[in-house]
């Protein structure tokens, strides 16, 4: 659509499409064709807003499709992420875990970090970090394999991927239950009853001060049980008495541990309830003072 000058006078033309050729048509002068040309203006621009409206409605009809599709895919690195750490592997499209890999790597800790770092979509990262770490947890690792494996940390060191892996706790507690008197069955029984004690503790909400605490108290409780639960197998044998002496003396030991780390906590809790406590009032006097002085303030200007 266009306006053209002939002879010192304006004319309106459309422009419609005839085949493969486009050819002028024409509408008229004066008023008339101005207003003409403004409605098909309106009409044009009506036309480009449904055309949008379109787009849009067929957006949002494919991408559920296509969200689905990512969100499947996230799932699955999440859960492969999951399954790996567990001391799991894939082999023809099945997993099974690894004949050497009794034990997990990762705690409840390193699985959040493991699954946030795949839900970012870092899967390259993740899956080349565990076959560094695997190639390097011997006791007889190559060079080559361990500075890898520190290579790797160094070049991702914001992910933090060195906390996918156990943390000290779970493998000391993994220490304390490789006893071969204690079955597999008893051993995952008594896991979770580590996890629980450490939740009744508030090991989840609480500062890492106190979470180091919760953590070490759990394993002095645990190392006492086991010290009591074996020398009660010894005390229906025949010892002699220098032997039941020695494990009378390291029960006494894990006794003064275990009541240590219990005392331990309890200052701690509180000297973080009492720092709470002023604080809370420090907030409350400042407060008061605030509005003492807004007061003085509104009482000067009456």
């Amino acid at each position: 659509m266009a306006w053209e000058d002939r002879n010192g006078k304006s004319y309106y033309y459309r422009k419609e499409r005839d085949g493969d050729r486009v050819r002028s048509v024409y509408v008229g002068g004066g008023e008339t064709a101005r207003l003409i040309a403004q409605l098909d203006e309106i009409e044009r621009a009506e036309r480009i807003v449904e055309q949008q409206a379109e787009r849009e409605w067929r957006e949002e009809i494919e991408s559920p499709d296509d969200k689905l599709g990512a969100f499947g895919a996230k799932v699955r690195d999440v859960a492969a992420a999951t399954l790996i750490i567990s001391g799991f592997h894939r082999h023809k499209r099945e997993w099974r875990r690894k004949k050497m890999s009794d034990e997990p790597i990762s705690d409840s800790e390193g699985m959040v970090r493991a699954k946030t770092i795949v839900a970012r979509g870092d899967v390259e990262i993740f899956q080349k970090f565990i076959e560094a770490y695997r190639r390097a947890d011997k006791k007889n690792a190559k060079p080559a394999d361990l500075q890898a494996l520190r290579d790797l940390l160094d070049e991702n060191e914001t992910s933090e991927l060195w906390r996918i892996i156990s943390g000290l706790t779970q493998t000391a507690e993994s220490a304390l239950l490789t006893n071969d008197n204690i079955s597999p069955a008893l051993k995952e029984c008594w896991r979770r009853r580590m996890r629980a004690l450490r939740a009744e503790l508030g090991h989840k909400d609480a500062p890492k001060a106190e979470q180091l605490l919760i953590e070490h108290a759990s394993l002095c409780w645990l190392r006492l049980n086991l010290l009591e639960a074996f020398a009660g197998q010894l005390l229906s044998e025949s010892m002699t008495l220098p032997k039941a002496m020695f494990y009378e003396k390291r029960l006494e030991v894990a006794q003064r541990r275990f009541t240590r780390a219990l005392e331990s906590l309890a200052k701690v809790r509180t000297l973080t309830a009492a720092t709470r406590l002023i604080e809370s009032r420090t907030e409350a006097a400042s407060a008061a003072k605030s509005v003492n002085s807004l007061r003085l303030m509104k009482a000067l200007s009456a």
